[in-house]
């Protein structure tokens, strides 16, 4: 992934947080058969773990899979499709706010309420989970739902357990939960509170 970005300058991100083809909003039981999709107005594909172990060399049955298949369900071709890596959402936040490269600056940004320390306003935070891109308040340089609505898987590892998660959740608040929050939780948690997006590279 990194040569790609290096030799292509940069990487496709979804637009939306992964959503599912289903017209039913996901519970405990959907499990991960369903198709994703990453448009507009679709039910969020929550209730996904990272994968379905706690060992996060084993990359099936949850976000990871669905994710890397995606490119070749669709039938890109010349393309890989990943979960996010905590790189890319980091190089995402910098584009958005480039002082945020710099954690000296942490202070000023959270105090101009900058989105990516404080995302009142940007993202979901109503308790109720909506759908993708339920809101262009929530649209920051065309990408929506970076604040809010659900946590989000990554690729970064922070222990052989756990993976790295990063934004907002539903329930939350934009100064407690911003789009560039980072936390971990073990690979198997699969709850309403996690979903996941998408990112292409040549």
């Amino acid at each position: 992934m990194k040569e790609s970005v290096l030799e292509h300058d940069g990487f496709y991100v979804g637009r939306y947080e992964a959503g599912t083809s289903s017209t039913e909003e996901r519970t405990e039981e959907s499990g991960i058969t369903e198709d994703v999709v990453v448009k507009q107005g679709a039910n969020v594909y929550n209730y996904i773990g990272w994968s379905n172990s706690k060992d996060m060399t084993v990359e099936t049955g949850g976000a990871v899979q669905k994710a890397k298949k995606f490119a070749d369900e669709k039938g890109y071709t010349s393309v890989t499709s990943t979960l996010i890596y905590g790189v890319q959402w980091d190089a995402i936040m910098a584009w958005i706010e480039p002082r945020y490269k710099d954690e000296s600056n942490a202070e000023e940004l959270l105090a101009e309420k900058s989105f990516v320390a404080d995302s009142t306003g940007k993202g979901n935070y109503t308790g109720d989970l909506a759908v993708t891109g339920s809101s262009d308040d929530y649209d920051v340089k065309n990408i929506y739902d970076l604040a809010g609505n659900v946590y989000e898987w990554t690729m970064e590892a922070y222990s052989t357990e756990h993976r790295v998660y990063r934004g907002g959740r539903y329930y939350g608040t934009g100064a407690k939960d911003p789009a560039s929050r980072r936390d971990t939780n073990i690979t198997l948690v699969s709850n309403g509170l996690f979903g996941f997006r998408l990112t292409l590279y040549l």
